[in-house]
């Protein structure tokens, strides 16, 4: 997928969708890692979301790496939220964990290629510093932003931002 996206080969099928019925799945597809580490997951829908063109098995993939990535850096017995809702006209996901946080120093590095925050998490966690990349690209094919906001010692909040379906990108 990473080679695919930047040579911008990517497959991508752009339908116009409803965010809700992939959140929910994607929730439910990693109930098992929820339960195993016993934490909690809120799930906050804002009711009317407009549709968006998207290509829902990659939507699916950035909800997967990012609740996946928040059940790894949240302690046992924790509490990750996921919300969906209208922002500046466009729809706003959002995944919040309460683990460590993320330095202000290291928040750049999170979305370059096989770039790692050096931590202990980080370490005890694994991976290729490859998933947020991935993301963003995916995110940014769809026309979206993807960004974090975090505190050190309160968690993380990673989010993307994906443009209303419009006339044109639907007739298209």
């Amino acid at each position: 997928d990473f080679s695919r996206l930047e040579s911008a080969s990517l497959p991508m099928s752009l339908e116009l969708q409803r965010l809700e019925p992939i959140v929910v799945q994607v929730a439910q597809n990693l109930r098992t890692q929820l339960e195993e580490r016993r934490i909690q997951l809120e799930t906050t829908l804002a009711p009317g979301l407009p549709e968006v063109m998207i290509d829902g098995h990659r939507i699916a993939q950035v909800l997967t790496n990012l609740l996946s990535n928040a059940i790894k850096f949240s302690s046992a017995g924790g509490r990750i939220e996921v919300t969906a809702e209208p922002w500046s006209g466009c729809v706003r996901v959002g995944v919040r964990d309460h683990g460590e946080g993320i330095a202000p120093h290291d928040l750049p590095k999170l979305f370059r290629k096989f770039s790692q925050i050096d931590s202990s998490a980080t370490r005890k966690a694994g991976g290729t510093g490859l998933g947020l990349v991935i993301c963003k690209g995916i995110i940014e094919q769809h026309g979206g932003q993807m960004a974090v906001e975090s505190t050190p010692g309160e968690g993380s909040t990673f989010f993307f931002i994906l443009p209303p379906a419009t006339p044109a990108s639907v007739a298209a």
